[in-house]
């Protein structure tokens, strides 16, 4: 009796207790301007061309179904590939001149409109401008809470939108911003292209150099583990950066890398946590103690 019920609890705890999530390995995207191709490299490095006989390819990001959107300039269009590579034309834009993209968490896709605005395409595919008055509006990214910041390129600010619109400077004295990403953190990078650099900004909006040595850097994206890559479109190189800001040459990528977008993840029950599924042969008592230890 004391036996079956100890089997039952332990069947009960290995399906409801979660442990710490193992990281999940993420292919890297890379637009490239004047091959008009999208290539995947996977975690070790090996690279397939994703597609192929795009117009000037720029924007470029993932959703959480694997669903690859591209900012094809040439065609003032928005393209769709599936996971497996099936290309459709997601909408069309009233933009002179795509460059990044970002999702919100509604899945409504940004477009930087580099001449003044940005657009904000919803799921169904209807566009709308979003805001304006911007300076040549290059990079687009979100913080945690819905906030969407835009690099201004033939400026030297950073401009942050709330959802509502309401847009304001969150950093200057740059010399042109391209790209943006978020770390874990809350800091926002972006390549300085004017000084050919990375600058950091910290959310007390401090500045700090946090990369250099790229001859034109432009894309940010970073990995599930913190690292930060660079498109660096003068080289031909994908550059890596780890937290602590030691930079190694990721991948060669040929015909103007620009824009860089990482797969998603996949879904967990909750955020940091996995289901351990009944019967994996672990203790209850064991997964008890790797609780305490964490």
């Amino acid at each position: 009796m004391i036996q079956a019920t100890f089997r039952l609890v332990s069947f009960a705890l290995l399906t409801l207790i979660a442990l710490p999530e193992v990281a999940t390995a993420q292919d890297l995207y890379v637009s490239s301007v004047l091959s008009g191709t999208i290539t995947k490299i996977s975690p070790a490095g090996s690279q397939v061309v994703f597609a192929s006989g795009l117009d000037h390819p720029r924007g470029i990001v993932v959703d959480a179904s694997g669903n690859v959107y591209v900012a094809e300039q040439g065609a003032s269009r928005i393209d769709k590939f599936t996971s497996a590579g099936a290309m459709s034309v997601f909408a069309t834009t009233g933009a002179s001149y795509e460059y990044g993209l970002a999702l919100d968490k509604s899945g409504n896709l940004y477009v930087a409109d580099n001449f003044s605005r940005v657009e904000k395409i919803t799921p169904s595919g209807v566009a709308s401008v979003f805001a304006s008055g911007f300076v040549g509006p290059v990079g687009l990214t979100f913080d945690s809470v819905g906030n969407l910041y835009v690099a201004n390129d033939s400026g030297t600010t950073i401009s942050k939108v709330t959802p509502a619109g309401s847009v304001s400077t969150y950093a200057s004295g740059l010399n042109q911003p391209g790209d943006l990403a978020f770390d874990a953190a809350g800091n926002l990078y972006t390549t300085n292209q004017g000084s050919l650099q990375i600058i950091k900004i910290a959310p007390n909006g401090s500045q700090t150099v946090f990369g250099s040595g790229a001859t034109y850097p432009l894309g940010l994206a970073f990995d599930g583990s913190g690292n930060l890559f660079e498109a660096d479109y003068g080289s031909n190189q994908i550059l890596e950066i780890s937290p602590s800001g030691t930079q190694t040459s990721f991948a060669s990528v040929a015909g103007g890398p620009n824009f860089l977008a990482f797969s998603q993840p996949a879904a967990t029950p909750e955020p940091g946590t996995r289901a351990l599924a009944a019967g994996a042969g672990v203790s209850a008592f064991a997964v008890m103690r790797r609780r305490r230890r964490a």
